[in-house]
């Protein structure tokens, strides 16, 4: 059997290769005495030619006892990435179940994911984009193993780490400190600590048909994390079990006005407050004045301008809001502060 060498690390300020090398068909699926899939992993891939190989090839690191499947969504790239992704289906055609569309779906407000979705088998959805990928060949059924186990929870999340590729070369942290290890609806909705490529979702807790609002949005990832939520709480593992790439050519890049982001962040919790309802109403209200409060601050801090009207609204919303952010920017440095513990 090929040895595999994996190669981890955290905010690289030079580039770095990974080398992973994945079983063949067989022995991956040697193991395996069902034929159903348990784990459906779900791969949005646009114009990844740099990045593919190694987010396919930790899928295929996996070691599990149940069978899985490697959904891949290519969405008519202008580079090679088709192509990449049309060798390894040719290596591994059992495993691999790719889609490959004839018109960009991102550009026309379709959702990758949902595409994907409407072809899985599995119970669990585990998700990774084509530009960040997996290094812990145990990922799939330690997530999988708790779940199982804990049919309460709806979806498992995990540490990572980030290396950045872009031109810049800054520390770049997108995930808050995890404070503990079971999160509700409210955690989730009050800061942005999960990783996507991390998650595994029970598939019963997805909303379907999915709301209407989803597609208004840019921050879907989220929206799914709390649309799960609302379903059953989070367990998140510290151990770091993937790898998000920081680069200049991801989604997240685009620069949207403060005003632009605020309007589409309404969108997001007043569509999850009309879907949800009166008993999540509270902490959206909170999360709105949230909202309202970045969006002045931010004008303020970019264009050296304060929306006093953005301002006044946040307080109304939320009088203690300003504290509360202030008390989750502390823990945030305390957290930060604590020895890293060894994974």
């Amino acid at each position: 059997m090929a040895k595999t060498q994996i190669v981890e690390g955290i905010h690289f300020k030079t580039p770095q290769k990974y080398y992973m090398i994945p079983k063949n068909e067989h022995d991956i699926m040697a193991s395996w005495s069902d034929k159903k899939p348990l784990v459906s992993i779900i791969c949005a891939t646009f114009n990844h030619e740099g990045y593919i190989k190694e987010a396919i090839n930790g899928f295929l690191l996996q070691e599990t006892t149940f069978p899985f499947e490697i959904i891949i969504h290519e969405d008519v790239s202008t580079d090679n990435t088709a192509t990449i992704v049309q060798s390894y289906v040719e290596s591994y055609p059992h495993l691999i179940k790719p889609i490959f569309q004839k018109e960009n779906q991102y550009s026309k407000g379709a959702s990758p994911f949902l595409n994907a979705l409407a072809h899985a088998q599995g119970d669990y959805i585990a998700i990774c984009e084509g530009d960040d990928f997996w290094t812990d060949p145990s990922k799939l059924q330690s997530q999988a193993d708790y779940l199982s186990c804990h049919p309460e929870f709806s979806m498992a999340a995990h540490a990572v780490n980030i290396i950045d590729n872009t031109v810049a070369k800054q520390i770049y942290s997108p995930f808050a400190p995890v404070l503990k290890s079971v999160h509700y609806f409210d955690d989730i909705l009050r800061e942005h600590f999960i990783p996507t490529l991390s998650l595994m979702i029970r598939k019963s807790a997805i909303p379907s048909p999915i709301p209407a609002f989803f597609f208004q949005i840019t921050g879907r990832d989220i929206a799914l994390e709390l649309l799960t939520a609302s379903q059953g709480p989070c367990y998140y593992d510290t151990k770091k079990r993937a790898t998000y790439r920081h680069h200049d050519n991801g989604i997240t890049k685009t620069p949207i006005h403060p005003l632009k982001q605020h309007d589409l962040r309404y969108t997001l919790y007043l569509g999850l407050l009309d879907y949800l309802g009166k008993a999540y109403e509270k902490p959206i209200r909170n999360k709105l004045a949230w909202v309202d409060l970045a969006a002045a601050t931010a004008l303020l801090r970019e264009y050296k301008t304060l929306d006093g009207k953005l301002f006044l609204s946040a307080l109304l919303k939320d009088p203690w809001v300003v504290f509360r952010i202030l008390f989750r920017k502390f823990q945030r440095w305390a957290a930060q502060r604590q020895p890293k513990a060894s994974n």
